[in-house]
This record gives structure tokens, C-alpha cells and sequence, in this order.
């Protein structure tokens, strides 16, 4: 756009010999409709990498929202597996297996240190 736009003010001011001076006034209508496209395909740029920018951090927020719900997820579930993984090695040289209580021990421990994690992600306002 600015190539012509050059030209046609060149043209507008009568550079040329070969330009009639009747037909002046055309080639500077044509300039300012030539600036006036310029700055609409300018302004209509910004208005473009603004759009752009606001779904990049809309796109940015969501998935951050969802990173969070499986941080929580995972801080949930890792009492559970820390126990599970301790008592599922089957070892037979682990004193608490011949104990009577010991898996409704570990169960309980399960259970508190689950509701612990929940008060302390409240607590931070993340439930």
C-alpha cells in the first residue's frame, strides 16, 4: 500500500510533465483515500494482535485453572498411594503385617492424613 501511495503523491503534486494539471485534483482524492485505507489496515493490525494477545491469556488462565485441579487431584490421592505402596511390597520381615490392628491402623492413618491435606488446601483456599 505505501508503494502507491508514494506514487500517487508524486503524482498528486505534479511532478510529472506528462500529468495535466485538470487531472490533479483525482490523484489527490486517490491519495487521501489511499491514506485514509492505510490507516484502517493499520488501525485493524492492532486491533488483531489485541484479539490475539486476549485468547493467548484466556488460553493461559483455563489452563492454569486445570493444572490446578490436578495439583489437587494429585495432592488428594498421594496420602493413599504412600500407604498402599508401603503395605502392597509384601516383605514378611515387616514387624506391623503380624500385628492384629495393623491394617485397619494404616487404614485410619490413610484416612487422617487425607483430612489433614483437605483442611490445609482449604485453609489455602484452594477447595
Amino acid at each position: 500500500m505505501r508503494p502507491q501511495r508514494d506514487v500517487v503523491n508524486r503524482l498528486a503534486r505534479g511532478e510529472f510533465k506528462l500529468i495535466r494539471p485538470v487531472l490533479l485534483p483525482y490523484f489527490r482524492d486517490l491519495l487521501g483515500n489511499l491514506n485514509r485505507i492505510d490507516a484502517t489496515s493499520a488501525s485493524l493490525g492492532d486491533q488483531l494482535y489485541m484479539t490475539l494477545d486476549v485468547f493467548l491469556n484466556k488460553a493461559s488462565y483455563e489452563t492454569n485453572e486445570i493444572i490446578k485441579v490436578l495439583t489437587l487431584l494429585t495432592a488428594l490421592t498421594t496420602p493413599t498411594v504412600l500407604i498402599g505402596t508401603w503395605y502392597g511390597m509384601n516383605f514378611g520381615d515387616m514387624p506391623e503385617l503380624h500385628l492384629p490392628y495393623a491394617y485397619p491402623v494404616a487404614g485410619a492413618v490413610t484416612i487422617l492424613s487425607t483430612i489433614a491435606l483437605v483442611f490445609w488446601l482449604r485453609r489455602k483456599r484452594w477447595l
